[in-house]
Parts: C-alpha cells; structure tokens; sequence
C-alpha cells in the first residue's frame, strides 16, 4: 500500500463552491444540479461549503465562518477554481481574495447588485452571471390576471436580497399611475402580527413574495416553512420571481431558474479550465426569465391562462388528446419531419467541414508560435546557464544558514516545551497563535481548538473583558518602556471553572516598533486568592468575635453586680431568692455566649479546602440515628471549597429542624445545577418558618434556643463566598438553598 500526494488525490481540476445558503434553502441544490451538468464528478474534484447567511447574517457569524473556512484552505491544495453562489458569498470572496485566493480564476452566480457588472475591468480574474429578477414583467403579469387589483403588494424583509429587491419593485411606482405599490415586511412584525396583516388582504390587492425568512425578533425559517405559513394566512393568489415554490403554492411569474443560473456559470467555469482567461469571458447580464405558472393555481383563484403571453408555460396542466380526422394527415406531419431532421443535418455538415477548415487553419498558425517560442527558450536557456551557477552557490549559502537556524529553534522549543508555566502568545486583537503544552492541560484545550480563536470567549470570560480591553492593554504595551508588564485576571478553563492566573506580558515589535504579537507567561494564583479572600473574612470574624464578647459580657456582668449590690444592701430581704434566680439565668446567658465564642473563635483560623458534602451530611445524620426521622441524600460526586467547620453546619441545620420543626419526619439533601454554579437544598417536613422571620434567622441573637446556630450558618459559609437563603413556606416545611458559585465547587470524577 502506497501514501498518495494532494496533487495525485486531485488529478482532476480542484474546484470550490462557496454557497450563501444553508443545504436546506430551496435554490440551493437546484445551482448545484445546474454546475454539476457541466462539471460533472468524472471532469472536477468539487467542495462546497455553505456560509448559511439567510438565518445567521450578523458580522460575527460572517467572521466565524471566514475563520472556519480559512483555516480549512490553508491544510488544503490550493484551488484551481473559486466558483461563488450569491452576494454574501461573493462579498466575502472579494474581501479574502489576495489572502486567499490570490490569483485564483473566481466565477459568480445569483448575484443581484447591479453594480458587480463591471467587476472584470478592475479584477481580471473574475466574471460570472447576474441575476436579474423580472419584477417589472411580473407586475404586468400581475395586472393582466387581476384587472381589478389596485393595490400591489410585495412581502419581503431586512435579509441582504430582501431589501434589493424591495429597492427595485419600489423603483417601478412611476411605471404604474393609478395602482399603488407598497410593502408589507416581516421586519417590522412577529410572525403574529404577520399572519393577521395577511389575513386582512383582499381581492383588490395582488401579492408578490420577494423574501420571508426573517421577523423583528430576529425569529427565522426556511422557504418551505415560511411559504406554508403564507398560504395558510393569505386567501388570494401569490406570485413569485424564482421558480423555487412552483408546485407548492405559487401561481407563478417572470421566473429565474436557479439551474439555469448554475449551468451558465459552469459553462464559464470549464471555458477557463480549458486554458480561457477570465478577462476574455464577459458577464453575462440577463437572466432570460421565462413566463411559468401553475394551472391548479390559476384555475383556484379563477385566473384566466388565455392572457398569459405567447410562450408562457403551464405545469400541471391536464393532458389533452388531439385526434387527427385521418391518417393523410399525420403522413404529411411525419413526412415534414423527416425533411426538416434531414435538412438540419446537412446544416451540421456544413458547419462542421467549416469549423475543421478553422482547426486546420489554427494548428498551422500554432505550429509557427511554436517555432518562434522555441528559438526564444533556447536563447533564455543558455542566458540561464550563468544565472543557475550563482543561484546554486547562494541556496547552499541558505542552506547552511537555515541548518544553523533550525538548530536554535530546537533549543527553543524544547524550553518552552518543558517548561511547567502557562504560556500563550497572541496577536494584538487576541487571536491564539501557540500555547503550550503545560497550557493544554491546564485549561483542558488542545491546541488546535484554540489556536485561530479569540482569548474573548474561551480562555478569558466574555463578561471580565471585551475588546475594549484588549485595544487598552496592547496601548499600554506600546507606550511601555519596560520589557514586560505584569497584571492578574480571571480566566476560564474548557468545564467551565473559573481560575486567577498571574500574567508577564511581553509584547514582540516589528522595526517601526509596533507590536506584533505578544508573549505572555501565566502562573496559577487561585488557591492564593481563595486564601487572601478567606484571610480577610477571618480577620472580620474575629474583629466581631471581640466586640461580641466584650460587649455583651460587660453588660451581663453589670446585671450580675447590680444585684449583688441589692442583696448587700438588704441582706435579710424576702426577695433576695429571686435575685438570685436572676443571677442563674444571667450566668447561664455568659456561658451560652462563651460557648458561642468558643465555636466561632474556629471560623476562618485555619486555611479552607475541599469537602465532600454528601459525605458530610451522612456522617451529620449518623449522630441522629435515635430519632425517628428518614433521611434522604441525592448529593453525591461533589466537593466545595470551603471552611473547616463546614461540618457544624450541616450539623446545625439538622439540630436547628429537630429542635423547631415540632413535627419533622422527613429530612432531605439535594443538588441543582445552575448558571453560576450549584445550588445545594436541605429541606424539611416540619412546620416551616414565618416568612417575616427568613431573614432575621441568619442575624446574631434571634431565635427560641442560643440565637447562635444559624449565625454560625451564615458566617461560615460566607468565608468563601458561599451564601444560604431560606425560601421554603410556612406549614410546610423549611427550605434552606445554599448558593455554591462556579470556582468553589468540583465534581470529584473530573480530579
């Protein structure tokens, strides 16, 4: 088995059909039918590719498939032929031409702006064909079958062909004094209001369909789904100018046969393959539109054929038999043919002996280039005689040079291979040129699905920076006068978790100083910045804890010598037993508040890290197990980045249903997955909670038991950032949502 070269898998001319549409746009594969008579597989090795800018015309989806395509034809042979369907996809072409079609022969078809005629005499290597739509000949059309429609209406709207021809039929008003042309688009409507605005049509209007893909919400469908929608909303006749939709709906019109449109720009095609230039092929600018309409159509809405002009065509017609009166007279006809078969023949004789005598009068003329060509390659042989010996002296020059070229690029790459840093270089509008391998396994990318992208979008979220951004850090590079520039941003991984990298930027000049392209050098800081975040809440916590304690202490203690105070003054007092109840319950208080202290003094002491809470809520339950209560955990395969003391409150939530839910039988823990991250629910079966009290249960001090434990909920989950809210309603349970944002959680099977 033997590897075959590009060139020796296309022996054929290699041939790319750019298409404007989706595969599932009613024109398109009536073109493709219509190239491939010409070009058919045996003559041409043919691609195509669909840009599908009917339903996705916005620039970026443009770009996106500019990229895409792009990076196809640079690992591709090039092109012998650029064959082009459309005006999206010729704009596109024209655009890219010298990147990538440089020099490339570049035919055009179903192209509606007018002004492409004259496109050959600034570029020789395009030609094509135009489409001219017939909308004057169909408003006759129209006219003719509904004398006493005043009204002409056409749908369309705001797609690229949409709005040409809108511009067309509305040149045409002054043409038609006492009719009024007018418009109804879907680009002021929704398919609602679309439909009724059908609806209310009536006899006195006539309806031409240019274009209905598209309405104000940016809603789209295909033709098929559209023209349905149409027939079922509108009860008078629809013409149209394509032959697309005849059969299903459409009466008919002055109509372009896409297939048409596609052989013609073959036939260029395969003019130019034989050696043509493309400057000596001119446009060709009429479509040749043939009158075609639907007799089922017709006879529905009681249009009369007999005005149709002669040379009309009418599908779907019935068959008729004529039955001529005797056999003499098909003789004759069969007799005329026969002659005029005959007499064609000897046209084609004729013709032929004279397009030999041409072919023989050419090969002689040939013969003499021939000869004169070669007197001058013989000359030009011997004058590159001197030239080739110097050019083979300087390529062995070269040679060495790339040797020694290519031994320092070894070097290089090996470093930056091996290196155990995130590295990305980049152009100045961020597009990925290289990263490493240490890049690829840190963010879950290879590097070809990164390289040709944007940072925006993949490895830098869309909502910490625009390209706003981007201009601003290559400015400050530029105006720099130190070599790199350091600076810390959140980034994104291929699963979606969110890191802090630490950047050194180092932007590559080009000789007029402008920056080309930078290097950057990343190091991961997100377990730092989860510590310096969870430092800054402790060093809260424990401000709190002091003035908690001091505060309150103080004012217990104020109770207790006060009445102290009163039992010396009255030692002999009656009451001085309730005084002393007075100072149990006070004490009772200090030591429920130093407990507190002693629990809260843990929150945030040590560095967080990461929990499996599922096993965390079994182990909870465990230490329950007298009680009669079903417990139930769906929580499995997760772990959250949080506190050391994560443990207490699970604890405490189960603790804080038993105590409160007076009828609780049923405790149950819970995961959903959200945008921002995973929501965990613990609920209940018990009584529920106030909705006045959601709010306060979280605050110090409220409560029928300490007025602590969901404080220290609260506080401990919000060292790293986690948050709880309660929204379940009263009667029926408490449902406690604890909100675990993306960075902070990880499903244990991805380690």
């Amino acid at each position: 088995m033997c590897d075959l070269s590009p060139d020796q898998i296309h022996a054929n001319p290699h041939i790319l059909l750019i298409s404007s549409y989706s595969p599932d746009f009613p024109t398109v594969f009536h073109q493709i039918d219509g190239v491939k008579s010409v070009l058919s597989p045996e003559k041409v090795d043919l691609d195509i590719e669909f840009m599908d800018a009917k339903r996705f015309p916005s620039l970026e989806d443009i770009n996106e498939f500019s990229q895409r395509l792009t990076k196809k034809i640079r690992r591709l042979p090039a092109y012998d032929l650029i064959l082009v369907a459309d005006d999206s996809a010729l704009n596109l072409v024209l655009e890219k031409q010298h990147e990538l079609f440089n020099n490339t022969p570049i035919v055009f078809f179903g192209i509606n702006e007018q002004s492409r005629v004259g496109l050959p005499e600034t570029n020789p290597f395009i030609t094509g064909v135009m489409e001219e739509v017939s909308v004057k000949e169909t408003i006759d059309l129209m006219i003719q079958l509904q004398p006493d429609a005043r009204t002409i209406i056409a749908l369309s709207d705001d797609t690229i062909s949409g709005k040409a021809d809108v511009e067309k039929f509305l040149g045409y008003r002054s043409s038609y004094p006492g009719y009024n042309l007018t418009v109804l688009s879907l680009a002021n409507l929704t398919w609602n209001e679309y439909a009724q605005k059908l609806q209310a049509i009536n006899q006195s209007s006539s309806v031409l369909l240019l274009s209905a893909f598209k309405d104000k919400n940016q809603v789209t469908t295909d033709f098929d789904k559209s023209l349905l929608f149409i027939k079922q909303n509108l009860h008078v006749p629809l013409f149209h100018l394509w032959y697309y939709g005849m059969g299903d709906g459409i009466v008919g019109g002055a109509l372009i046969s896409q297939y048409d449109q596609g052989r013609n720009a073959a036939l260029m095609a395969d003019l130019i393959l034989q050696g043509t230039p493309p400057s000596e092929i001119p446009v060709r600018k009429d479509s040749s539109n043939p009158v075609v309409f639907d007799y089922h159509e017709m006879v529905k809405y009681g249009l009369n054929p007999s005005v149709l002009p002669p040379g009309s065509t009418v599908i779907n017609k019935p068959a008729s038999i004529i039955v001529e009166p005797g056999t003499i007279i098909l003789a004759l006809f069969l007799i005329m043919c026969l002659v005029l078969v005959i007499a064609v023949h000897i046209i084609l004789i004729k013709k032929r002996h004279k397009a030999e005598q041409k072919v023989s009068e050419s090969r002689v003329k040939l013969e003499m280039i021939v000869e004169a060509k070669t007197q001058g390659l013989e000359q030009a042989s011997k004058e590159l005689s001197t030239t080739q010996k110097k050019l083979l002296e300087y390529i062995q020059f070269l040679t060495t040079r790339e040797k020694e070229l290519q031994k320092s690029e070894e070097k290089f790459r090996n470093l930056v291979q091996d290196i155990h840093n995130i590295l990305v270089t980049f152009t100045p509008d961020g597009v990925i040129t290289y990263i490493n391998p240490y890049a690829e396994r840190f963010f879950g990318y290879t590097a070809d699905e990164l390289v040709g992208l944007n940072l925006i979008g993949t490895i830098i979220p869309e909502d910490t920076w625009n390209d706003k951004d981007t201009n601003q850090f290559i400015h400050e590079l530029e105006s720099s006068s130190e070599k790199s520039k350091q600076g810390e941003n959140a980034n994104r991984k291929k699963n979606g978790e969110i890191v802090w990298i630490l950047w050194t930027n180092r932007a590559i000049r080009d000789d007029t100083g402008t920056v080309t392209s930078v290097i950057s050098v990343g190091i991961d800081i997100t377990e730092r910045r989860k510590l310096e975040g969870a430092i800054q809440e402790a060093n809260i916590k424990l401000n709190l804890l002091s003035s908690i304690t001091r505060h309150d202490l103080l004012n217990l203690m104020t109770s207790i010598i006060m009445y102290i105070h009163i039992i010396n003054e009255n030692p002999d007092d009656k009451e001085n037993s309730l005084y002393l109840n007075m100072m149990s319950s006070v004490l009772k208080k200090m030591r429920t508040q130093i407990e507190f202290t002693r629990d809260y003094q843990d929150v945030g002491v040590t560095k967080p890290g990461w929990h499996d809470v599922g096993v965390l809520f079994r182990r909870s339950a465990s230490q329950f197990r007298e009680r009669t209560v079903q417990f139930s955990n769906e929580v499995s395969n997760i772990e959250i980045y949080a506190d050391n003391m994560l443990e207490k409150v699970i604890f405490n939530l189960i603790e804080n249903s038993l105590r409160h839910g007076m009828k609780v039988t049923q405790i149950s823990f819970n995961i959903e997955i959200a945008e921002k991250g995973i929501v965990l629910v613990y609920s209940d079966n018990g009584i529920g909670i106030a909705d006045d009290e959601k709010e306060l249960i979280f605050t110090r001090g409220f409560g029928k038991n300490t007025g602590f434990g969901m404080f220290l909920v609260h506080e401990i989950l919000q060292i790293t950032g986690i948050s709880i809210v309660e929204t379940g309603k009263a009667d029926s349970g408490v449902r406690f949502e604890i909100h675990v944002p993306n960075g902070v959680w990880r499903r244990i099977s991805d380690l």
